[in-house]
């Protein structure tokens, strides 16, 4: 009994010395995978990074003393930074406003320059891009003493209300108009008002062109592809999604349904900047993360649409290179007072919403579907660069 028994304790112990020794290669294997997939992404991502920037500045928090030293004239802003105002943009032949352009009708025209139907409205609109920094500049913002937010406290939609793209008609404007405080500055930060064909009359019709500021962040678009794909897959709103989503399968996904709708409304995807107005408005038929990305369209939409002295427009990477610099701009730009060099630096020390890196093989994007989506962006890449000016390369 008791060789037995001896035997029997033996084989327990070498079944757990096996399994441990099973479970420590196992661990093993996963660390080094994801340790080498991580190494990637920073490898892509500092590929963007040195690509996309013609910025000399190291950081948000290197040579504190001179980074948010810009200099304005007339209120606008000098080629040292990349953020641009709209009143400097010159359409050109090359950057024209199509015939049927809302600004050009006698109607728009009497909002332009004047008051809405309401004068309760926010009176700063951060419209896009999504995965642009759009939340963390709302905070940022929020956090000015004359400033106060909404949905502040809640991570999932700080500032978004959707209400001029997916809910106008569809709630009471008393509805929208009362999320916002009535004693201090307050702003709205639905970024699909940038996708929007309409939202610009929208707004410019119910708040005025007059008092009202709107911003856009502008993202290298392959990053941002990818960070709204991976959104998806962590995000609960998004049930189609989940760790075994493929980015390859979504791109295709997109370039089919894009195509479909395209081709629904008997037109083609253009060769030329210039027909930008073909892709427009298929906001409500065609949300897609690669329809998101073309820039150029809808920025040119606002443009032609509303005031474009009040329009702001920043690259993203700068914003999160430094971001004590351009919220500088941003208070100016609104109107708010300025705050002290800590102050700036103190509020833009936390980074909100902040993306999450693929982390599983079918997450990473290969440079075959790089390419492929490039082919998509890189005629509207070029003519967004010509009309802001930006000596950057998101190839």
């Amino acid at each position: 009994m008791s060789t037995v028994y001896v035997r029997d304790i033996n084989s327990r112990m070498a079944r757990r010395r096996l399994f441990l020794i099973t479970l420590s290669l196992f661990a093993a294997i996963m660390i080094i995978t994801t340790f080498t997939f991580y190494l990637h992404d920073d490898k892509l991502n500092s590929q963007f990074n040195d690509e996309g920037s013609s910025l000399k500045n190291e950081g948000p928090y290197k040579t504190h003393g001179t980074v948010l030293q810009y200099a304005t004239t007339k209120g606008h802003f000098t080629d040292e930074t990349l953020t641009r105002y709209g009143a400097n943009l010159k359409l050109n032949l090359r950057h024209r406003c199509p015939e049927g352009s809302l600004m050009m009708s006698a109607k728009a025209n009497s909002y332009r320059h004047g008051k809405g139907k309401t004068s309760k409205c926010p009176k700063v609109f951060i419209i896009g891009t999504k995965k642009g920094g759009t939340t963390s500049l709302y905070q940022y913002l929020s956090m000015h003493p004359d400033f106060r937010g909404i949905g502040t406290n809640n991570t999932k939609w700080v500032g978004e209300t959707f209400y001029f793209a997916q809910r106008y008609g569809k709630i009471s404007l008393n509805s929208y108009l009362n999320l916002f405080p009535k004693k201090k500055m307050s702003g709205d930060a639905s970024v699909d008002n940038l996708l929007h064909c309409k939202a610009p009359f929208r707004i410019l019709k119910t708040c005025g062109g007059r008092d009202t500021k709107v911003i856009i962040l502008l993202r290298h678009p392959v990053q941002r592809y990818v960070s709204n794909f991976m959104m998806r897959v962590v995000g609960r709103a998004y049930k189609l999604h989940s760790n075994s989503s493929s980015i390859h399968d979504q791109l295709l996904h997109d370039i089919k349904l894009l195509n479909k709708h395209l081709g629904a409304s008997d037109k083609v995807y253009p060769h030329r900047a210039s027909e930008w107005n073909k892709l427009l408005c298929l906001f409500e038929c065609c949300q897609n993360i690669l329809y998101e990305g073309l820039y150029y369209v809808f920025v040119m939409n606002w443009l032609c649409n509303f005031p474009k002295e009040n329009i702001l427009i920043i690259n993203s990477e700068e914003m999160f290179w430094r971001p004590a610099f351009i919220l500088k701009q941003v208070l100016d730009f609104v109107g708010l007072k300025p705050l002290s060099t800590d102050s700036l630096y103190e509020i833009t020390s936390h980074v909100y919403n902040k993306g999450v890196k693929p982390f599983l093989p079918q997450h990473h994007m290969s440079s075959d579907d790089q390419e492929l989506l490039l082919s998509y962006y890189s005629i509207f890449n070029d003519a967004i660069f010509d009309l802001l000016d930006w000596k950057l390369n998101w190839s």
